[in-house]
Protein backbone atom coordinates (compact mmCIF):
# COMPACT_ATOMS: atom_id res chain seq x y z
CA UNK A 1 0.00 0.00 0.00
CA UNK A 2 1.59 3.56 -1.20
CA UNK A 3 1.54 6.25 1.63
CA UNK A 4 0.26 9.34 0.86
CA UNK A 5 2.60 11.82 0.25
CA UNK A 6 2.93 14.86 2.92
CA UNK A 7 1.54 17.89 1.77
CA UNK A 8 2.40 21.07 3.86
CA UNK A 9 4.50 21.64 7.06
CA UNK A 10 4.69 19.29 10.07
CA UNK A 11 3.88 20.75 13.50
CA UNK A 12 7.23 20.63 14.66
CA UNK A 13 8.42 22.23 11.45
CA UNK A 14 5.85 25.64 12.23
CA UNK A 15 7.56 25.54 15.95
CA UNK A 16 11.23 25.92 15.15
CA UNK A 17 10.14 27.80 11.92
CA UNK A 18 8.21 30.03 14.92
CA UNK A 19 11.17 30.26 17.22
CA UNK A 20 13.58 31.14 14.58
CA UNK A 21 11.60 34.04 13.49
CA UNK A 22 10.86 35.00 17.26
CA UNK A 23 15.08 35.27 17.63
CA UNK A 24 15.35 37.23 14.61
CA UNK A 25 12.92 39.72 15.36
CA UNK A 26 14.34 39.74 18.94
CA UNK A 27 17.86 40.54 16.96
CA UNK A 28 16.58 42.94 14.42
CA UNK A 29 14.30 45.34 16.28
CA UNK A 30 16.38 46.90 18.83
CA UNK A 31 19.03 47.40 15.69
CA UNK A 32 15.74 48.93 13.84
CA UNK A 33 15.16 51.19 16.74
CA UNK A 34 18.48 52.55 16.59
CA UNK A 35 18.51 53.45 12.87
CA UNK A 36 15.20 55.20 13.84
CA UNK A 37 16.38 57.03 16.59
CA UNK A 38 19.69 58.12 14.98
CA UNK A 39 17.58 59.44 11.89
CA UNK A 40 15.39 61.52 14.64
CA UNK A 41 18.56 63.31 15.61
CA UNK A 42 19.90 64.05 12.15
CA UNK A 43 16.38 65.03 11.40
CA UNK A 44 16.21 67.34 14.69
CA UNK A 45 20.06 68.71 13.64
CA UNK A 46 19.04 69.39 10.14
CA UNK A 47 16.35 71.02 11.72
CA UNK A 48 18.09 73.20 14.04
CA UNK A 49 20.62 74.26 11.47
CA UNK A 50 17.75 75.75 9.53
CA UNK A 51 16.63 77.61 12.42
CA UNK A 52 19.82 78.97 13.16
CA UNK A 53 19.95 80.59 9.70
CA UNK A 54 16.14 81.93 10.21
CA UNK A 55 17.11 83.24 13.19
CA UNK A 56 20.42 85.26 12.14
CA UNK A 57 18.17 86.51 9.12
CA UNK A 58 15.59 87.82 11.87
CA UNK A 59 18.03 89.23 13.63
CA UNK A 60 19.36 91.06 10.94
CA UNK A 61 16.11 93.11 10.57
CA UNK A 62 16.44 96.13 11.89
CA UNK A 63 12.90 97.05 12.61
CA UNK A 64 12.74 93.89 14.66
CA UNK A 65 15.42 94.51 16.72
CA UNK A 66 13.24 95.59 19.54
CA UNK A 67 11.15 93.99 22.52
CA UNK A 68 11.25 90.17 20.30
CA UNK A 69 12.97 87.49 20.30
CA UNK A 70 15.96 89.30 20.84
CA UNK A 71 14.97 91.08 23.85
CA UNK A 72 16.28 94.56 22.74
CA UNK A 73 19.71 93.04 21.96
CA UNK A 74 22.31 93.03 22.58
CA UNK A 75 22.11 93.64 26.47
CA UNK A 76 18.93 94.20 28.62
CA UNK A 77 20.36 92.60 32.10
CA UNK A 78 17.71 89.41 31.67
CA UNK A 79 18.02 86.90 29.38
CA UNK A 80 14.95 85.07 27.64
CA UNK A 81 14.24 82.70 29.38
CA UNK A 82 13.76 78.78 28.25
CA UNK A 83 10.84 79.17 26.49
CA UNK A 84 9.19 77.07 24.06
CA UNK A 85 9.49 78.75 20.19
CA UNK A 86 6.35 77.86 19.21
CA UNK A 87 5.71 80.77 21.43
CA UNK A 88 7.90 82.88 18.47
CA UNK A 89 6.60 81.54 15.17
CA UNK A 90 4.86 84.57 14.64
CA UNK A 91 8.26 86.23 14.21
CA UNK A 92 9.79 83.66 12.23
CA UNK A 93 7.80 82.41 9.60
CA UNK A 94 8.78 85.16 7.00
CA UNK A 95 12.16 83.53 7.13
CA UNK A 96 11.48 79.82 7.24
CA UNK A 97 9.89 77.58 4.67
CA UNK A 98 10.07 74.23 6.60
CA UNK A 99 7.05 72.79 7.97
CA UNK A 100 6.30 71.92 11.38
CA UNK A 101 10.02 73.88 11.75
CA UNK A 102 9.19 74.82 15.86
CA UNK A 103 9.29 71.14 16.98
CA UNK A 104 11.95 68.60 16.92
CA UNK A 105 11.79 65.20 15.67
CA UNK A 106 9.65 63.65 18.26
CA UNK A 107 7.14 66.28 17.82
CA UNK A 108 8.48 68.00 20.98
CA UNK A 109 8.85 72.23 20.55
CA UNK A 110 12.25 73.52 20.44
CA UNK A 111 13.52 75.31 23.50
CA UNK A 112 14.75 79.29 22.85
CA UNK A 113 17.02 81.07 25.33
CA UNK A 114 18.33 84.70 24.54
CA UNK A 115 21.72 84.97 26.44
CA UNK A 116 22.11 88.63 26.78
CA UNK A 117 25.46 89.21 27.96
CA UNK A 118 27.16 86.45 25.33
CA UNK A 119 25.50 88.00 22.46
CA UNK A 120 23.83 84.39 21.20
CA UNK A 121 20.76 82.39 21.38
CA UNK A 122 20.57 78.46 22.49
CA UNK A 123 18.20 75.98 20.75
CA UNK A 124 17.50 72.59 22.42
CA UNK A 125 15.83 69.81 21.44
CA UNK A 126 15.13 67.37 25.05
CA UNK A 127 15.93 64.65 22.77
CA UNK A 128 14.48 61.15 22.13
CA UNK A 129 13.60 60.80 25.83
CA UNK A 130 11.65 64.18 25.49
CA UNK A 131 12.91 65.82 28.74
CA UNK A 132 15.26 68.48 29.51
CA UNK A 133 18.68 68.31 31.51
CA UNK A 134 19.93 65.06 30.22
CA UNK A 135 23.21 64.06 28.37
CA UNK A 136 20.72 63.06 25.26
CA UNK A 137 19.60 66.67 24.57
CA UNK A 138 20.85 68.21 21.36
CA UNK A 139 21.56 71.86 21.74
CA UNK A 140 22.50 74.62 18.46
CA UNK A 141 24.13 77.85 20.12
CA UNK A 142 23.38 80.44 17.15
CA UNK A 143 26.43 83.24 17.51
CA UNK A 144 24.57 86.57 17.20
CA UNK A 145 28.05 88.42 17.34
CA UNK A 146 28.42 89.07 13.63
CA UNK A 147 24.82 90.52 13.50
CA UNK A 148 26.10 92.98 15.86
CA UNK A 149 28.94 93.65 14.34
CA UNK A 150 27.03 94.73 11.05
CA UNK A 151 24.22 97.15 13.13
CA UNK A 152 27.44 98.80 15.16
CA UNK A 153 29.25 99.42 11.40
CA UNK A 154 25.91 100.66 9.91
CA UNK A 155 25.63 102.83 13.11
CA UNK A 156 29.42 103.80 12.95
CA UNK A 157 28.99 104.76 9.58
CA UNK A 158 25.98 106.99 9.72
CA UNK A 159 27.43 108.55 12.82
CA UNK A 160 30.51 109.63 10.20
CA UNK A 161 28.35 111.43 8.07
CA UNK A 162 25.72 112.73 11.16
CA UNK A 163 29.15 114.61 12.82
CA UNK A 164 30.54 115.75 9.36
CA UNK A 165 26.95 117.51 8.88
CA UNK A 166 27.75 118.72 12.15
CA UNK A 167 31.10 120.34 11.61
CA UNK A 168 29.34 122.11 8.86
CA UNK A 169 26.49 123.23 10.71
CA UNK A 170 28.74 124.95 13.08
CA UNK A 171 30.37 126.72 10.90
CA UNK A 172 27.51 128.10 9.33
CA UNK A 173 27.19 129.64 12.66
CA UNK A 174 24.53 127.45 14.40
CA UNK A 175 25.48 125.82 17.62
CA UNK A 176 24.56 122.04 19.47
CA UNK A 177 24.05 120.92 22.94
CA UNK A 178 23.49 117.91 25.24
CA UNK A 179 19.49 116.82 24.51
CA UNK A 180 19.78 118.05 20.84
CA UNK A 181 19.67 114.77 17.96
CA UNK A 182 20.59 114.62 14.56
CA UNK A 183 17.12 115.72 13.58
CA UNK A 184 18.94 119.40 13.96
CA UNK A 185 21.02 118.46 11.30
CA UNK A 186 17.78 117.58 8.26
CA UNK A 187 18.84 120.13 6.51
CA UNK A 188 22.58 118.70 6.02
CA UNK A 189 21.83 115.04 6.02
CA UNK A 190 19.87 112.40 4.02
CA UNK A 191 16.95 111.47 5.88
CA UNK A 192 18.72 107.71 6.03
CA UNK A 193 21.89 108.69 7.45
CA UNK A 194 19.61 110.61 10.46
CA UNK A 195 18.52 107.31 11.72
CA UNK A 196 20.14 104.49 13.57
CA UNK A 197 19.68 101.30 12.35
CA UNK A 198 17.09 100.90 15.05
CA UNK A 199 15.12 103.78 13.52
CA UNK A 200 15.76 106.33 16.16
CA UNK A 201 17.43 109.55 15.59
CA UNK A 202 21.62 109.57 16.77
CA UNK A 203 21.85 111.81 20.23
CA UNK A 204 24.79 114.23 21.28
CA UNK A 205 27.29 113.78 24.15
CA UNK A 206 28.91 117.55 24.83
CA UNK A 207 31.29 115.93 26.76
CA UNK A 208 32.57 114.17 23.98
CA UNK A 209 31.85 116.75 21.12
CA UNK A 210 29.74 113.68 19.19
CA UNK A 211 26.70 112.34 18.70
CA UNK A 212 26.12 108.75 19.28
CA UNK A 213 23.55 106.27 19.39
CA UNK A 214 21.69 104.81 22.19
CA UNK A 215 21.84 101.51 20.61
CA UNK A 216 19.20 98.47 20.67
CA UNK A 217 17.75 99.31 24.21
CA UNK A 218 17.22 102.79 23.39
CA UNK A 219 18.60 104.04 26.35
CA UNK A 220 22.09 105.75 26.91
CA UNK A 221 23.96 103.99 29.23
CA UNK A 222 24.01 100.66 31.24
CA UNK A 223 20.62 99.28 31.29
CA UNK A 224 17.93 100.01 34.38
CA UNK A 225 17.95 96.11 35.10
CA UNK A 226 21.69 95.94 34.74
CA UNK A 227 24.31 94.25 32.06
CA UNK A 228 26.40 96.07 29.73
CA UNK A 229 25.72 99.54 27.80
CA UNK A 230 24.79 98.64 23.84
CA UNK A 231 25.82 102.78 22.96
CA UNK A 232 27.31 103.53 19.45
CA UNK A 233 29.80 105.99 19.27
CA UNK A 234 31.90 106.47 16.33
CA UNK A 235 34.67 104.10 15.68
CA UNK A 236 37.30 104.42 18.79
CA UNK A 237 35.40 105.68 21.19
CA UNK A 238 33.10 102.68 22.48
CA UNK A 239 33.75 99.06 23.37
CA UNK A 240 32.31 96.20 21.49
CA UNK A 241 30.12 93.84 23.65
CA UNK A 242 31.64 90.61 24.29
Amino acid sequence: MNKKKQIGFTLMEIIVVIIIVGILAGLLTPLASVAIRRAKIKDTKEKLEKLNNALLLYYQSATDAQNKLIAQFPNTGSDISEDDLTNWTSYLDDYITEENYAYDAWNVPFKYTYNVGAVSAVLRSYGPNRTGSDDDDIVYIVQAKNVWKKWRKIAQERLREVNSAAERYIRDGGSITSGDTSEKLSGYLSGSDMYDPWGRPFEYDESLSTFYSVGADGTPGPPAGGGEADDVYPEGFETEPE
